[in-house]
């Protein structure tokens, strides 16, 4: 079934057949690309749940860091003997200089807190006047 060969012979003819084969091999390779646009499309589409998905995971490890930073943070407070709402307040990003945040937190928590003066220095005068005078008042009052 193959057609029949016609020799050519103007050039007419030769430009013809060379524009016929010319047209037959645009619309071949046309074709092979005809769903380009609809491929492209999709790819963008996918770029963006790619994006999206991305964006996802970095939350979610963050989330992860967070948690894992708190469990941390918590389980060396209490093994310090540190209450646990001064868990947040240790500062440190491995565990060896959190352990160094809560020994200094604990040291500040165990040290003895001075006592107030029993008296006012400043006004010791006008204290000794006011003992004085409620001294007196209270041996009146035994007295009647």
């Amino acid at each position: 079934m193959s057609e029949e060969f016609k020799p050519i012979n103007t050039q007419e003819e030769l430009n013809q057949v060379i524009s016929q084969r010319l047209e037959q091999a645009r619309s071949a390779e046309r074709a092979k690309f005809a769903d380009y646009d609809s491929i492209k499309t999709q790819l963008a589409g996918l770029q963006k749940d790619v994006t999206a998905k991305d964006t996802t995971i970095a939350d979610l490890q963050g989330q992860l860091k967070a948690s894992r930073s708190d469990l941390a943070k918590t389980r060396i407070a209490l093994e310090k003997g540190l209450p646990q709402e001064l868990c947040s307040r240790l500062v440190g990003e491995t565990e060896e200089e959190l352990r160094a945040d809560a020994d200094k937190l604990a040291g500040f928590m165990s040290k003895p807190k001075s006592a107030p003066p029993l008296k006012d220095p400043e006004n010791e005068s006008k204290s000794d006047s006011k003992d004085a005078a409620l001294r007196t008042l209270l041996s009146s009052i035994r007295g009647s």
